[in-house]
């Protein structure tokens, strides 16, 4: 069993950029009528998102044990990790390139849905 090695991670680094970069930019670009909708969305899942962002924005700089070494089990982790932050990726940018409306926020991507307001389903009806 390996021990916890605290250090600095330019693997969660990398990560953090990635994760941070196209919120900040959305703050400038958010879809217009966002603020009416914003308070209707769902608790549950806004609270696993932040949570979400803290543990990323956190441990993931923690721990050295992250930064890519040699082949192991938890490469395997790594590279499905990375696509699935490669898709967050492209959600943003399809985004940032659209009209910026409340469903361009909201579309699915490769069919994953996007949790949203009940009233956003609705008028796409």
């Amino acid at each position: 069993m390996s021990t916890v090695q605290f250090g600095f991670s330019y693997v969660g680094l990398i990560y953090l950029i990635m994760l941070a970069l196209p919120n900040i930019i959305w703050t400038k670009h958010q879809p217009k009528g966002y603020q009416e909708y914003a308070s209707r969305e769902n608790k549950a899942l806004q609270l696993l998102e932040r949570l979400g962002q803290v543990a990323v924005s956190g441990l993931v700089l923690m721990f050295k044990a992250f930064n890519v070494k040699t082949w192991s089990g938890w490469s395997c982790w790594l590279i499905l990790s990375f696509s699935l932050m490669l898709l967050y990726e492209v959600y943003w940018i399809r985004y940032f390139r659209s009209a910026k409306t409340m469903a361009d926020f909201y579309k699915s991507l490769l069919g994953i849905h996007l949790a949203h307001c009940r009233e956003i389903q609705d008028k796409k009806s």
